[in-house]
């Protein structure tokens, strides 16, 4: 089966990015773990010690600091859906989809998955879930045109029902996003209410 000239270029340039952000991901937590004295093996605390010295007091052998447990669950979500990607994106490509409509999926998956990345590095919720599901959409309506070009009998049942989900997420994650910011919303209110008495409480022992 030859595919449409430019499809695997931009099948391969997807795949590639995707996996130097895992790379960077792991070289980050080597560097990270070097830094703070912070092992993840007693093997690797000892060659450490052999090589550097032992770490200051107080640092037992084998630990994670808060940031490298964020690293490590950012990790292991890559694992999770990177590889089920690349695996439903070359299924995608046995489609012959145009190139075009293969461009636009990729790169948004691509700019997902950095987005999510980034967003739970700095903690930001619920934009890390939403970054999250823009690319579970991409795999959905991959998974849609796979299973159409499948079953062409079913075509539009299976088109109905994989992309049902789509829908479903954007109504929920809009419902989320707006129960957020008005909780949001109060609580600032609330801080500087608080801010204000606290305020006024030292004029007037002053």
């Amino acid at each position: 089966m030859e595919l449409r000239e430019g499809l695997l270029d931009v099948w391969v340039v997807a795949v590639a990015l995707l996996a130097l952000k895992m790379i960077g991901v792991a070289q980050l937590i080597g560097i990270i773990r070097l830094l703070q004295g912070s092992f993840a093996t007693v093997e690797d605390y000892e060659l450490l010690r052999a090589t550097f010295g032992p770490p200051p007091q107080g640092i037992p052998p084998v630990h994670n600091t808060p940031g490298l447990r964020r690293l490590g669950a950012i990790q292991r979500n890559d694992v999770e859906n990177i590889p089920l990607f690349c695996i439903l994106s070359a299924a995608y490509l046995a489609t012959d989809p145009a190139v075009g409509e293969a461009r636009i999926l990729f790169s948004v998956y691509v700019v997902s998955r950095v987005m999510h990345t980034v967003l739970y590095a700095l903690r930001s919720s619920p934009w890390r879930s939403i970054a999250f599901g823009v690319g579970v959409q991409v795999m959905l309506i991959m998974a849609g045109r796979v299973a159409a070009h499948v079953l062409p009998s079913a075509s539009v049942t299976v088109q109905v029902v994989i992309n049902a989900p789509i829908l479903v997420h954007w109504v929920v994650g809009l419902i989320t996003l707006s129960v957020v910011s008005e909780q949001r919303h109060r609580y600032d209110q609330l801080a500087q209410l608080q801010g204000v008495q606290v305020l006024e409480g030292n004029v007037g022992d002053a």
